[in-house]
């Protein structure tokens, strides 16, 4: 058999082995490729050409092939006309030229990330009724992303996260009252915000931002209206990355404190290189 079944590839959430047989991956794609460093510029004399340090570095896009088989099934007889229109289909529902997702297994988990699919080079006819296509994407995050789920942090590592090798950004929540959260990994402050939030009410931050959730709201991790949301209070915010057992550890503190005492929360996907 040429295709590869268990991978889970879907674009655009078309499958790339399509239930009806008209088209399906062949075993001549690769896996996924690694991400380079993205060179960034500088406005210090001098030095407009270094690159990030490497252990925070941003990723950039990167680029993947995929090899398939185009066939003749479907409705009509069959022969190259039909297999003429599936070949058209494909390439609509894919939305080529069109930013839009790509999905497959990683490590047991439905994982994804933003792409752009282009045609690759020309595509070669086996039959009247089998053309042997190329399709190019560009993945444009660096990471693949599973499906976030909650955990309450209880320790120094997140459960979520383990085994995985990409870098990851949770979102945090905290149980107030809290006047300082701070999040520290391999000497290196990750998240840092300082304000005042009384009891009763929860903090949540993603990234540079922040926010105040009156009770104990179920889906914490929904972001309010624009107005309601801060980036005064956050001074850091950085990715958590993986040791080499692929444990995300961290530091956190409460007040200054270490003793989370059930109050900090984190909402994380699964993130692969």
């Amino acid at each position: 058999m040429a295709s590869k079944t268990t991978r889970g590839f879907q674009i655009s959430g078309v499958p790339m082995v399509d239930p009806k047989n008209r088209w399906y991956l062949l075993h001549a794609t690769g896996e996924r490729p690694l991400a380079p460093m993205e060179l960034g510029l500088t406005q210090a004399p001098l030095a407009d050409g270094t690159f990030f340090p490497r252990d925070r570095g941003r990723l950039g896009s990167s680029q993947m092939a995929l090899q398939l088989h185009v066939t003749d099934a479907g409705r009509g007889n069959g022969g190259r006309t039909q297999r003429d229109r599936n070949l058209a289909d494909l390439y609509n529902a894919l939305q080529v030229g069109r930013e839009t997702t790509v999905s497959m297994m990683i490590a047991g988990q439905l994982c994804s990330q933003r792409c752009i699919v282009t045609a690759g080079s020309a595509a070669v006819e086996h039959s009247a009724g089998l053309l042997k296509v190329s399709l190019i994407l560009t993945l444009l995050e660096g990471v693949w992303k599973a499906e976030p789920e909650e955990e309450l942090v209880t320790g120094g590592t997140l459960a979520t996260l383990s085994g995985c090798t990409g870098p990851a950004r949770p979102m945090w929540s905290v149980k107030g009252p809290v006047a300082a959260l701070e999040i520290r990994q391999g000497g290196q402050v990750v998240v840092s915000w300082g304000g005042s939030l009384p009891a009763g009410a929860r903090l949540v931050i993603d990234g540079w931002k922040s926010w105040r959730v009156d009770g104990d709201a179920r889906e914490w991790w929904a972001a309010p209206a624009r107005a309601e949301v801060s980036t005064v209070q956050v001074s850091e915010a950085e990715p958590l990355l993986p040791n080499a057992l692929g444990e995300y550890e961290f530091t956190a503190r409460l007040d200054g404190s270490e003793n989370l005492a059930g109050k900090l929360s984190a909402y994380v996907s699964a993130t692969y290189l």
